[in-house]
């Protein structure tokens, strides 16, 4: 885990979103579940669907979800959103955008967010504030009631709060005091997200902590319920098109540089 792989930079999870900052080279053309978003902090980068298409070149894109494609970021440093597509920020966006597989994306309002994650990026940055100010710019405020029922508010802390295996809908519906079937309904109206996909997303947070810490894949897909870590290495691939052993953590303090993208 410690060795520099094609993935130079931090990648980061929370409920619903992941976020990588660093360079990028050329991927082979994959597919995954959740929508991506791409920016280039320096210089451009080049998509296309296949390798029979021509490259396109951008500064920032949208890759919709399950869609084929190709990113050459050209050793640019780079960021990349993701959202589940079940996710209320995800509908939000594309809302807003065509059903294009891949299409531009206006980048003037967001070049503020893109210099501050430029110059603060760092292996102990916290950037997630950053990530949904982005989501949030693109897409609009989320229409969360203003106060949580307090049966979702105590479900929420016991999925984030479990040391051992997160509990499963059924066992929240007990400790909750509520049906299954009502708690999934609620839990998605009040948080944006399936009680399902919040708990996969919780499941590959920790097991990419445990990965980070130890560098085993084995106890990383342990410390998640994973079955082995093959499961986890095909989960994270479904969802982000890369396998965890592919990520490279940059340990070093990046050179303060100006934020210029073209």
């Amino acid at each position: 885990m410690q060795e520099r792989g094609k993935w130079k930079g931090n990648f980061t999870l929370w409920s619903g979103g992941g976020g990588y900052v660093g360079t990028s080279s050329d991927t082979k053309v994959h597919a995954h579940h959740a929508i991506q978003l791409c920016f280039a902090l320096e210089g451009s980068f080049n998509l296309r669907s296949s390798p029979s298409r021509k490259w396109e070149a951008f500064s920032a894109a949208l890759v919709a979800p399950d869609a084929p494609h190709q990113l050459d970021g050209s050793g640019h440093r780079i960021v990349l959103v993701y959202l589940d597509p079940e996710s209320e920020a995800a509908s939000r966006i594309r809302t807003r955008f065509t059903d294009a597989a891949i299409q531009p994306v206006p980048v003037q309002t967001l070049s503020p967010l893109l210099e501050k994650i430029y110059t603060e990026a760092g292996p102990q940055a916290d950037l997630i504030p950053l990530f949904n100010a982005m989501v949030t710019s693109l897409g609009g405020e989320a229409s969360v009631p203003g106060s949580m029922d307090p049966r979702i508010a105590q479900a929420t802390r016991l999925l984030n709060s479990s040391a051992e295996a997160i509990p499963t809908l059924r066992e929240l519906a007990q400790k909750v005091h509520l049906s299954p079937s009502r708690l999934g309904h609620l839990f998605r109206a009040q948080t944006g997200l399936p009680l399902r996909c919040y708990r996969l997303w919780l499941r590959l947070r920790r097991a990419l902590d445990a990965l980070n810490q130890t560098g085993s894949l084995t106890t990383a897909a342990h410390s998640a319920a994973f079955a082995d870590s093959a499961h986890f290495s095909r989960t994270f691939r479904r969802m982000f098109g890369i396998t965890p052993s592919e990520l490279a953590v940059e340990r070093q303090t990046q050179p303060s540089r100006s934020y210029a993208p073209r």
